[in-house]
């Protein structure tokens, strides 16, 4: 298990390597300590996580930061609210923590994008060719998990991590998140039939915009005629590259109930980031233009910060409310659905979760299928595999394939 983790872990610095590449080989004109920020701080966390892990009872290895946390929850397609009866819990519905029967401890690291584009990418590099522009319009996310749950008390922390290139022959776009949420949650039994938790969260967030017009490949121009290279200057100057960012503090919480309408249906709800104050610092917007400048080998092109003003951007967290519906047809099979309205971002939209769980042998190996659909894409598919020894060691894979974006999850679990 150790290897498995430090492998996922390299395979996560690699992805943030080809990000930084990908803004290098674009020739976008960004300002490395602001766009280079939160790679930095993923790395730095995700070498505290692989450290804590040697001393942790129990591992999970979560990717698919979008869909959610934990391979069992993605192998049922994040038809999860009314299930939530694992360490994952928190993230789910903290109402379902009273169905934690073992103390655990858990942690987690993933990432999920266009794997088929981040390998083209790479590849290109590594050849040191441009990559195909299609290749550069990415979307990544990565994510971790750290933490520890019982039954009525947990303590955790998770990271999420966006990045959005999209590029043509006229201009480069890039956006940028970073929210860290560190949060506490208490459940507890209302009645014998219904449930009720909270977390109480601190949240720090970033973000970051860059609008620029695209560079093209100077490697041809002539490095001792500088007609063509006035001609770009000129062009990309007239509006320049502006770069955008703030970042702040604040704190939020989510409120889950779950509630045991018979033996076989549980119903679920969950209002993630329900009520939250962020306090944006103060932001800059700044301009950066470009000018020849006249090296040895001949000419070449240098970079300025042109202006930079005060802009707040505003620092906002997605909101999702939640419902859920459980139900076991027979002992060892489960159907579960949601319904997941997604508010207070610039991509709102309704998703539909659908997941299907049979389990064999005494619930030691259990076959999940699943589905979901997004704004963007009709529908994608999830499926996973579970083996369970005893009740102590747990692992689960999964996979989701969709139009834009697959991902491979793997988790183990260790409970005492």
């Amino acid at each position: 298990t150790c290897k498995m983790i430090w492998r996922i872990g390299k395979m996560v610095l690699q992805t943030c390597t080809i990000v930084r590449k990908i803004l290098m080989a674009s020739k976008v004109i960004v300002n490395k300590k602001i766009l280079c920020q939160e790679i930095s701080i993923m790395r730095k966390t995700l070498t505290a996580i692989l450290t804590a892990f040697l001393i942790a009872f129990a591992a999970s290895i979560s990717l698919g930061a979008s869909l959610g946390q934990g391979a069992r929850a993605i192998g049922m397609g994040g038809a999860y609210t009314a299930v939530a009866d694992d360490n994952y819990a928190p993230y789910w519905n903290p109402a379902g923590m009273t169905q934690i029967k073992h103390f655990g401890l858990t942690l987690g690291v993933g990432a999920q994008g266009d794997l088929d584009k981040m390998k083209n990418v790479k590849d290109a590099l590594d050849d040191n060719i441009m990559p195909a522009q299609d290749d550069l319009n990415q979307s990544v996310q990565l994510a971790t998990l750290l933490g520890f749950t019982t039954k009525h008390f947990g303590i955790n922390d998770y990271l999420d991590f966006d990045l959005t290139t999209k590029m043509d022959d006229q201009n480069t776009n890039i956006n940028t998140t970073a929210v860290d949420y560190g949060l506490v949650t208490v459940a507890f039994h209302i009645t014998e039939g219904l449930a009720f938790g909270i977390n109480l969260k601190a949240v720090a967030a970033g973000c970051a915009e860059v609008n620029s017009p695209t560079i093209p490949d100077t490697s041809n121009y002539s490095k001792t005629n500088p007609t063509q290279w006035i001609q770009e200057i000129s062009d990309f100057n007239s509006t320049g590259a502006i770069v955008s960012y703030n970042s702040g503090t604040g704190t939020a919480c989510d409120i889950g109930i779950l509630y045991q309408l018979t033996s076989k249906v549980n119903i679920g709800f969950t209002a993630r980031n329900a009520f939250y104050q962020i306090d944006p610092d103060e932001g800059t917007e700044s301009i950066y233009k470009v000018q020849l400048d006249t090296t040895d080998s001949g000419y070449a092109l240098g970079y300025y910060k042109s202006s930079s003003t005060t802009k707040n951007l505003a620092v906002e967290i997605p909101q999702s409310y939640i419902l859920g519906l459980a139900y076991h047809p027979f002992k060892s099979t489960l159907l579960s659905l949601d319904v997941e309205n997604i508010t207070n971002t610039s991509n709102d939209q309704t998703r539909i979760h659908f997941g299907l769980e049979q389990t064999a042998l005494w619930n030691t190996i259990a076959i999940r299928l699943g589905c979901f659909t997004t704004k963007d894409e009709p529908i994608s598919y999830t499926a996973g595999f579970g083996l369970r020894l005893l009740w102590i060691f747990n692992t689960n894979v999964a996979v989701v394939k969709s139009e834009n974006n697959n991902a491979a999850i793997i988790t183990e679990e260790i409970s005492f």
